[in-house]
């Protein structure tokens, strides 16, 4: 009988070089500029609807690509913004 699936499973070595992100650490979704003196209500939903548009939120999402060596790594355009209704085509072809 072949060995589990279990029996084959090699863990993922830890490299001291790379950072690594908590995935606890809620705090990374959450906007800095949620003050009502650090910008309008506008501003805020865009935030909501494009996190990628705080600089410091792209800043760290390029470099996790980066670091991962994603595939797509050299589309990831965060100033990148589309319709409602392109999204919706979209999503219909996705779904």
């Amino acid at each position: 009988m072949a060995g589990s699936p279990e029996s084959s499973f090699t863990p993922l070595k830890k490299d001291e070089n790379s950072p690594t992100a908590d995935v606890k650490d809620t705090n990374a979704f959450e906007s800095t500029s949620t003050s009502e003196d650090s910008g309008s209500e506008e501003e805020f939903q865009e935030l909501n609807r494009n996190p990628f548009l705080d600089p410091e939120v792209a800043a760290h999402w390029k470099l996790v690509y980066e670091n991962s060596k994603y595939e797509c790594r050299h589309a990831f355009d965060p100033t990148l913004t589309w319709t409602e209704e392109e999204e919706k085509r979209v999503i219909r072809k996705t779904d």
